[in-house]
C-alpha cells in the first residue's frame, strides 16, 4: 500500500534537469537501471494517485448516499407520525 507520505517523498526525489559531470561509470547499463528505477517510481506515483482518486470517490458516494438515507429516513418518521391536537 502506497500511503499518502510515500507519494511525497517519490515526486521529491524527482530528478532535476541540470546536467553535471560526475565520474560514474556510465554507458548503456547505467542508463538501463536509472530509467528503470524512474520508470518503477512513477509507477508507483501514478498507482498512488490511483488509489487516493478511487478512495475519494468512494468516500463521497458513500457520504452522499448516508445524506440521502437520512433524508428518506426523516422524511419517513415525519409521514407516520400520528396527528398532534
Amino acid at each position: 500500500m502506497i500511503t499518502k507520505a510515500e507519494l511525497k517523498r517519490l515526486r521529491s526525489t524527482r530528478p532535476s534537469h541540470n546536467q553535471e559531470l560526475h565520474y560514474t561509470i556510465g554507458g548503456a547499463i547505467e542508463e538501463r537501471v536509472h530509467s528503470s528505477l524512474e520508470a518503477e517510481r512513477i509507477g508507483k506515483l501514478n498507482q498512488g494517485d490511483r488509489r487516493l482518486q478511487q478512495a475519494l470517490s468512494e468516500m463521497r458516494h458513500e457520504q452522499a448516499f448516508r445524506t440521502r438515507e437520512g433524508l428518506a429516513k426523516a422524511q419517513f418518521n415525519q409521514t407516520q407520525s400520528p396527528p398532534m391536537g
